[in-house]
């Protein structure tokens, strides 16, 4: 299956879920200068897995030409989209970057966080004690005071921890003919295809 295209993003809350946008990078364009600056001068080897369909091998690609650029060498190996998610689920398995999607099951900001072990943070490995703290605090609360808490957290960790780096957030096209009506657009499901009705 041909994943949907995506719209170039840093945040850890998409458009269409509350906490939305929660901009830490530029996502304009790349500062390789900056980026060098960063990694200072040593050089530095990292391990991606990835999955072996379209787009992860094109993906791969631009990711390792791109650290490249900035004085990191890349080292790809590619499985069975099973195998990947069965090895990076591993703890203590030597890769240092996965690239994996993540798909929100209700337009809620708590959803990308819920259970710390079972979260869409979990293949990073990313234990704090403090921070799940947080996030039970917010779980608790009620909107409008939960979007606000989830999104500040969305932003501390995209600023410190970075568990993930988000490069895309899918987009979707529907097309109608002039006869079709009562679209009902749902921003995490797509469009709600039951409400369809033939205009008169």
């Amino acid at each position: 299956m041909t994943p949907p295209p995506g719209s170039v993003d840093d945040a850890y809350l998409p458009v269409g879920v509350p906490g939305y946008p929660t901009h830490v990078y530029p996502v304009k364009g790349p500062d390789v200068a900056a980026a060098r600056r960063l990694v200072g001068h040593r050089h530095y080897r990292a391990v991606l897995y990835t999955c072996d369909v379209p787009p992860c091998p094109q993906s791969a690609e631009i990711l390792k030409t791109d650290l490249q650029r900035v004085g990191i060498d890349l080292e790809v190996k590619q499985f069975s989209l099973g195998e990947m998610y069965q090895r990076i689920s591993r703890p203590g398995e030597p890769f240092d970057i996965a690239t994996t999607g993540w798909g929100f099951d209700y337009p809620d900001p708590g959803d990308l966080f819920g259970n710390p072990n079972d979260s869409a943070f979990g293949f990073s490995y990313l234990h704090d004690p403090a921070m799940d703290r947080r996030i039970s605090a917010a779980s608790q609360l009620s909107p409008p005071a939960r979007y606000r808490a989830f999104a500040a957290i969305a932003l501390d960790l995209e600023r410190k921890d970075a568990p993930w780096a988000v490069i895309e957030n899918d987009t979707h096209r529907d097309f109608f003919s002039r006869r079709i009506g009562c679209q009902v657009y749902q921003p995490v499901y797509g469009m709600d295809l039951a409400a369809l009705c033939l205009r008169r």
